[in-house]
């Protein structure tokens, strides 16, 4: 990865811009091979780091990489929602599936679509480790 430093802090985290340099990069649930792969990044993609443990960098999600969040604990204004409690943000829209992280009560997510009793949203800057 080709890394860029940013003068942006998230929650008192000094943040870096990288570059895919790589064909395709799998994105693990944890740092390392024995973590479940959850998606991957194409060549020439931007990532935002947040940190690094060993050779493993955490990396926040592209806004194309959808998150789901249980309809109940949003409220909904145009294609905005507002965090009702504490809820996981699922990689995939069913409660079976790995949680990616938490989002705090009245986070902001911008809402892509509907699907069943789920919202699927673009992963925002303040999802939390699980």
């Amino acid at each position: 990865m080709l890394f860029l430093s940013i003068p942006c802090l998230v929650a008192g985290q000094e943040l870096s811009l990288a570059r895919v340099t790589a064909k395709n990069v799998n994105v693990r649930l944890g740092p390392g091979t024995a973590f479940p792969v959850i998606g991957g990044l194409a060549e020439d993609t931007a990532v935002v780091v947040c940190g690094k443990q060993g050779e493993w960098y955490r990396v926040y999600l592209p806004k194309d990489f959808h998150l789901y969040v249980n309809g109940k604990d949003l409220s909904l204004s145009d294609k905005e929602g507002t965090c009702l409690r504490e809820t996981a943000a699922r990689l995939a829209p069913d409660r079976g599936h790995f949680a990616a992280g938490m989002l705090a009560r009245d986070s902001k997510v911008k809402v892509v679509r509907a699907v069943r009793h789920l919202w699927a949203v673009e992963p925002p800057l303040s999802l939390t480790d699980s």
